[in-house]
């Protein structure tokens, strides 16, 4: 699988690699990958009906971010 590059804050990195020591995970790369899926997968598996959708426009009406 081909690699890419990506920036990230220098906060975020030490925390990272705290991490990766504390989980055992062989490199920094292989950590954020671990998290990334992670999260992408539930993300992707999220479902949204129409009652769901109103409740949030809803919302963003009361705090005035729609007409």
């Amino acid at each position: 699988m081909e690699k890419e590059n990506i920036s990230i804050s220098s906060e975020l990195l030490v925390r990272i690699k705290e991490q990766v020591t504390k989980n055992r995970f062989d490199t920094v790369e292989d950590y954020v990958e671990y998290v990334l899926n992670k999260v992408l997968a539930k993300v992707e598996d999220q479902v949204y009906d129409e009652e769901d959708e109103k409740k949030v426009k809803d919302r963003l009406r009361v705090l005035g971010y729609l007409d």
